[in-house]
């Protein structure tokens, strides 16, 4: 019984300084993962020299030049117009040049078109105001969405930002109003 009360307390403590590390890397300006439609991730090698020295690098977001206006345009329209994803879809989906379409790492995932899912899921990334965010999806319950109360933000901007920040928060006031 002691060794099982001493594994449980260390299975604890070592997600509580797992969580700790990762809220830490957001507030440094980190990205974790695949960097959102409209930027690419810039590595840089990484802080700690004996990680440096095995090759390992961390990633920062850089705006990609041709989809960040895609970014930008898909929020003035959302903001501006009033928009809903399906319109914004038929828009992108017009001139797949000028709007090139989100590809999946996943390769049976991978289409040729935007979908109505890409535009809600850019419109709703707070990335693209320049600050780093954590936790917006839970793991455990099906990858739902975490309340924004739960995120975990940088306190200032780490990137570029792609659109402002009372440009994203109107674009929710736009979703509030459509819902339903």
């Amino acid at each position: 019984r002691v060794k099982q009360g001493v594994a449980e307390w260390y299975v604890l403590e070592m997600l509580e300084k797992s969580w700790d590390g990762f809220c830490e890397h957001t507030r440094q300006g980190w990205n974790v993962g695949q960097p959102p439609y409209g930027y690419v991730a810039e590595k840089i090698p990484h802080p700690v020299p004996a990680r440096r020295a095995e090759g390992k690098t961390k990633s920062r977001l850089v705006p990609d030049p041709v989809r960040a206006q895609a970014v930008r345009e898909i929020f003035a329209w959302r903001v501006g117009e009033g928009l809903g994803y399906a319109e914004i879809t038929e828009r992108l989906n017009a001139d797949l040049e000028r709007y090139p379409p989100p590809s999946s790492p996943d390769p049976a995932r991978r289409k040729d078109h935007w979908s109505r899912f890409s535009v809600r899921e850019i419109l709703l990334n707070p990335k693209y105001t320049g600050y780093m965010v954590w936790n917006r999806r839970a793991r455990k319950r099906g990858g739902k969405t975490n309340p924004p109360e739960a995120w975990v933000w940088s306190s200032q901007p780490t990137h570029e930002a792609i659109v402002s920040r009372s440009m994203f928060d109107a674009t929710l006031t736009v979703a509030k109003r459509k819902q339903g």
